[in-house]
């Protein structure tokens, strides 16, 4: 009996998936994929790879490319592991996080509350590319996503060796105070 190898399959579809990425975030199909982790078999001479694990992250610019993408990664790892006789699979999605869409409004309230406490207010050029589960917020609310900025010698957050600076808590906490009297007057 032949063993049933699923390297085939997981490279071929790592390789697909990683080929449409358009890092170009100011692109209108921006779209990232980021091999997280590629496993296959175990340490064991002499015999074929019994399974795998192919784990990734998808980012895109808006949530209907994002659904978009997800229908087609799907659509590849079938067309992709059919290939193989006898190779079984199962797709599993861990988190997904919505787009956070920033009302003009609540724009207006953070720039109006920086001012007021004398903070420098400055608009990214392009979006954040890390995932964020507060857009989930601002699909069912009005709000707006900003950050306080901890200076050009603290490690990007979500990195590995990021550290929150306790020293921006209270610049943050006049911010949340400014907007939330201008809110409710």
């Amino acid at each position: 009996m032949t063993g049933i190898s699923p390297y085939g399959a997981a490279k071929e579809i790592t390789d697909c998936l990683l080929s449409k990425n358009n890092s170009d975030i100011t692109s209108d199909d921006y779209l990232i994929t980021t091999l997280v982790e590629l496993h296959i078999g175990e340490e064991a001479y002499g015999i074929a790879a019994g399974d795998g694990v192919v784990r990734m992250t998808v980012r895109a610019g808006i949530d209907l490319q994002l659904q978009s993408f997800i229908r087609d990664v799907e659509d590849i790892i079938n067309q992709t592991v059919v290939k193989t006789e006898g190779l079984q699979y199962s797709v599993r999605w861990l988190e997904y996080f919505a787009a956070t869409d920033n009302t003009p409004e609540a724009v207006a309230l953070v720039r109006k509350a920086a001012a007021e406490n004398g903070l420098p207010y400055r608009v990214k050029e392009v979006p954040f590319s890390w995932g964020e589960d507060f857009g989930f917020l601002t699909q069912q609310y009005p709000g707006t996503f900003f950050g306080l900025g901890a200076g050009t010698d603290c490690p990007p957050l979500h990195h590995r060796d990021y550290d929150f600076p306790n020293d921006i808590i209270e610049a943050g906490v006049r911010m949340f105070y400014a907007v939330a009297e201008e809110f409710l007057g």
